[in-house]
């Protein structure tokens, strides 16, 4: 049972890195200062299931648009 709550909290939370790191990489939130920031990325990271779809979505439609 602890090992599957642990492996849930390590999977959970490196799919919000993951998720953070594409944020950061579009270029969201670069514009808030430093305690803004970290706030921001924290619900990026906390909220994962909401954003990494919608970031996904901003990266594919920038792509298309290049080419």
């Amino acid at each position: 049972m602890a090992e599957t709550i642990a492996c849930f909290l390590f999977w959970y939370t490196y799919a919000g890195l993951c998720s953070a790191r594409l944020h950061y990489a579009l270029g969201f939130g670069n514009h808030y200062d430093t305690a803004h920031y970290i706030l921001y990325m924290t619900a990026v990271m906390l909220f994962w299931p909401v954003t990494l779809p919608a970031a996904t979505d901003i990266a594919a439609g920038r792509l298309k648009k290049r080419g």
